[in-house]
């Protein structure tokens, strides 16, 4: 028999040990339920656990409580999968790229621009980023066309686009 407590809806999700001092409780939480055709639910830190765990092999994690409103009570079943965003800072009006668009090399942070008709590696200072959108403090501009590289390759997105490249520039 499984039994489930359903007087308030919560995701428990494991963070990284190098993440734990910068979640609060009250920290607002972004929540996507793949089972609900990848929705996404506002929610909020309720506790942070106070002990870091070895159970993930060789990862070191802690435990964290996210509650979701009750509104979902009805849509969320236990055992669900979800993906937790917790948002330890936030910005506004700041240049951002899809994550995938920002390549590491020696040097650091690239992004590959379009100038002409070939891509010039640019040197990019970063902010803030999440698995979906980077946060560009310097070495961009407004209006700076980027390469994307193709939608199937997985972070940090560098699929052998190189400084001058020839390409072709579209907009989508």
């Amino acid at each position: 028999m499984d039994l489930a407590d359903d007087s308030e809806v919560s995701v428990f999700v494991d963070v990284d040990e190098a993440d734990y001092w910068r979640i609060r409780p009250g920290q607002p939480a972004i929540v996507t339920l793949d089972a609900l055709g990848r929705r996404r639910v506002d929610g909020s830190v309720a506790e942070v656990f106070p002990y870091i765990s070895r159970a993930l092999d060789q990862n070191r994690t802690a435990r964290v409580k996210v509650r979701l409103p009750d509104a979902v009570r009805a849509e969320v079943l236990p055992g669900m999968s979800a993906n937790v965003e917790v948002v330890v800072a936030s910005r506004s009006g700041v240049l951002v790229l899809p994550t995938p668009c920002v390549v590491t090399r020696m040097v650091g942070k690239v992004a590959l621009v379009v100038d002409g008709d070939r891509l010039r590696e640019n040197r990019i200072d970063v902010e803030v980023s999440t698995w979906e959108w980077t946060a560009i403090r310097s070495g961009l501009a407004e209006g700076d066309l980027v390469a994307v590289p193709p939608g199937d390759v997985p972070p940090p997105g560098d699929v052998g686009l190189t400084d001058g490249m020839r390409v072709v520039a579209r907009e989508e």
